[in-house]
């Protein structure tokens, strides 16, 4: 028996776990002398509106995660394409043939059978794609990522920061969590008094994800919660205060392959501000009065 942990769910019309699995061991040889490392895998055939059905493959192997989409007219159909599938994925160690070729054939005079034909390459489906950048667990999907932010309006001038984030859901959706440091930046001299500004802002939202050969795309919604810090120096008295930050903020993520398992993330985010925070000095005017609008561009990597 084959060393394969499958997880299969598909419609009651298309084939069941006992078929896929009797299809894969007849067209599966173990070669003489070798010991298969285990796979595990989990299949999801579903029916689209316009009737065709879509299969989703996941697979493990030694630490490597592999998935592999499949579309068809009919269910049956992708029976093939997934024993075909698993076979590659369980390495050099097997043999994949096809025996009912072979059997189909004139059989010779001195009724011997002709040995089981090679399956030829161009009858294979692709093989999994390379590790993706979403750790799939039971089809659960979990990506932390690092990236360098750049915001304008925040604080007083042009400002970067360090970006730290986790999103975590399925294929097409994903919650996400993430939290950004912004160094301090120096204000305006005002009346001889310096001010400096930094922040610490933390996101929660949800997003929509489109995946598309290797690349991602996603449109998401978050609520960005934090404060923003500012200190003034060269007054008769110092001071320093605190400001809440309350703002919507929908952006665009896009992420690329760059290396490995590990993939480029590009994400463009407008922050609008309930009530935008202000910076006074005692006594005088106004000296800083953060943007309603806040656009950010964050580049980093995630995996």
């Amino acid at each position: 028996m084959l060393p394969l942990d499958l997880t299969w769910d598909a419609p009651p019309e298309c084939p069941s776990y006992s078929d896929v699995v009797t299809e894969l061991e007849r067209i599966t040889r173990v070669k003489p002398g070798r010991e298969i490392t285990s796979v595990r895998a989990k299949a999801k055939i579903e029916r689209t509106e316009d009737g065709r059905y879509q299969l989703t493959l996941l697979t493990e192997r030694e630490g490597q995660t592999g998935e592999t989409d499949l579309d068809a007219a009919s269910c049956p159909v992708l029976k093939r394409g997934v024993t075909l599938v698993l076979a590659l994925t369980l390495g050099d160690g097997v043999d994949v043939v096809d025996e009912e070729v072979a059997d189909a054939r004139p059989k010779a005079d001195d009724g011997a059978k002709p040995a089981p034909k090679p399956l030829s390459p161009a009858a294979l489906p692709a093989p999994p794609r390379a590790p993706s950048v979403d750790h799939a667990v039971d089809g659960f999907r979990w990506s932390p990522w690092l990236a360098a932010n750049g915001g304008w309006g925040l604080l007083r001038e042009p400002s970067f920061g360090a970006q730290l984030g986790l999103a975590v859901g399925e294929r097409h959706w994903q919650s996400r969590l993430d939290a950004t440091f912004w160094p301090p930046v120096a204000g305006a001299r005002f009346q001889g008094v310096d001010s400096s500004y930094f922040a610490f802002v933390g996101a929660i939202g949800a997003c929509g994800r489109w995946p598309l050969a290797g690349w991602s795309f996603a449109g998401c919604a978050t609520l960005q919660i934090g404060a923003i810090h500012g200190t003034s120096t060269g007054a008769f008295r110092d001071g320093a205060a605190s400001a809440p930050w309350y703002a919507a903020a929908p952006s665009v993520v896009v992420t690329a392959p760059f290396y490995g398992p590990v993939a480029l993330r590009l994400e463009g985010a407008v922050a609008i501000a309930f009530k935008p925070p202000r910076f006074a000095i005692q006594y005088a005017e106004d000296v800083y009065t953060v943007s309603r609008f806040v656009p950010a561009v964050s580049l980093g990597l995630v995996w």
